[in-house]
């Protein structure tokens, strides 16, 4: 719905008008110059509940602006032609976030409420931020097993969203 959205916005801002011609099986899109078909897909879908994490050995409830803006930080140091990687040194209260490239090092520490073990893993920071900047919420819960098993992100209260942001090997995070 989001690129529906881009689409039927011009560059101006300018709103423009689209029919819609909606099918049993499908949605046309048609504006002045663009047509979209949306078609519903037809089989089994993954039953993606049995790939999240059931038990978790570590878990933090942290503030989602003060991670986005350490991981984005952090994610500014990379070498040309690389992705971003940062390593979360989870220990006590706090989060470090760290990453290293040519051009220097960079850490920041945030406070965090931790349950379990301390923990050190890594991630690719555009994964990381894409999924921090879709989440409204204030507060997040994020919860790990081992450093080669994927991150799940939910909020502290309900259940808007569920995340699942699969890890990088610390190797590649060396800092």
């Amino acid at each position: 719905m989001r690129e529906i959205a881009k689409i039927l916005t011009d560059t101006s801002g300018k709103e423009e008008e689209a029919l819609l011609d909606i099918g049993e099986r499908r949605v046309r899109i048609i504006t002045e110059d663009t047509l979209v078909r949306v078609n519903l897909l037809e089989g089994d879908f993954i039953k993606y509940r049995d790939v999240l994490p059931k038990d978790n050995k570590v878990s933090i409830i942290v503030g989602k602006n003060e991670l986005l803006s350490a991981v984005e930080r952090a994610a500014m140091l990379r070498s040309e032609g690389k992705n971003a990687f940062v390593r979360f040194s989870i220990t006590d209260e706090s989060v470090m976030v760290s990453s290293r490239a040519d051009e220097g090092r960079g850490r920041e520490t945030i406070e965090a409420e931790k349950k379990g073990e301390d923990l050190e893993i890594g991630f690719d920071a555009k994964f990381m931020t894409d999924a921090l900047k879709s989440i409204s919420d204030e507060e997040i819960e994020m919860h790990f097993n081992t450093s080669v098993s994927p991150c799940l992100i939910r909020p502290v209260a309900g259940d808007g969203f569920e995340y699942l942001i699969l890890p990088v090997r610390l190797s590649t995070v060396s800092v």
